[in-house]
């Protein structure tokens, strides 16, 4: 197991890897996103991964699975229009309905430390 932040300054990404993490690890790396320079938290299980993204607006999590499949998170409430996330250092607009709390955030990264799967209380979207 393998967590993976950025330390972004400038264009340069300085890519932190800890290896064999902690839940409290993990759970303080989601926290210290900022939508500037932490922007990025990925945690690598061996062929699954689950990254969360974002910061101060929200934050957005996705699951690369080991048959290959991606799946995003998705509030259960059907959120219009977009919204700007900054994420692995890139400005992006990411429908409103995929930009989930902070709350929702750990609770689907700490499934996934802990059993390597989509937290099925959540509703994920295949893409």
């Amino acid at each position: 197991m393998e967590l993976s932040t950025d330390n972004r300054q400038g264009v340069n990404a300085n890519l932190n890897e800890l290896q064999n993490p902690s839940w409290i690890d993990v759970e303080q790396a989601i926290k210290a996103l900022n939508g500037q320079n932490h922007t990025e938290v990925l945690l690598d299980i061996g062929p699954s991964y689950i990254s969360v993204c974002g910061g101060s607006k929200g934050y957005f999590v996705y699951i690369y699975t080991e048959d290959e499949r991606n799946l995003i998170l998705e509030e259960g409430q059907k959120f219009s229009g977009l919204i700007e996330l900054v994420t692995a250092g890139n400005s992006c607009d990411y429908p409103a309905k995929q930009v989930v709390a902070l709350d929702h955030a750990l609770a689907a990264a700490k499934t996934f430390y802990a059993k390597g799967i989509a937290d099925p209380k959540f509703s994920w979207l295949e893409d």
